[in-house]
């Protein structure tokens, strides 16, 4: 997923930075802040609520917009502690691997 939403985004001829987790994301953000961040909450090292959180510890980086897409399912308290950190949140449908 994460590599077909890059390669969308570089024929749009966005610039992209591609981080594995949510630690090598935050070093993206610091070396270059972005225009926006598309966030899976499913990561390994750094889940997506601890980014969210770290982003929120900074005053210009709470201004970058944050995409939520994730297959993780979110609950209404999940929703409640995203509330006002992300712009929106867009449920992935699961795989057919999964199922």
């Amino acid at each position: 997923m994460r590599q077909m939403l890059r390669r969308m985004l570089e024929q749009e001829s966005w610039a992209v930075c591609e981080a594995p987790n949510g630690q090598a994301a935050l070093e993206c953000v610091a070396r270059a802040q972005p225009s926006l961040i598309i966030l899976d909450m499913l990561m390994p090292v750094m889940d997506g609520f601890q980014m969210v959180a770290e982003l929120q510890k900074h005053e210009d980086w709470r201004k970058i917009p944050v995409v939520v897409v994730s297959a993780k399912e979110l609950t209404q308290e999940d929703r409640v502690r995203l509330q006002g950190c992300v712009t929106t949140i867009l449920q992935k449908a699961p795989s057919a691997a999964t199922n």
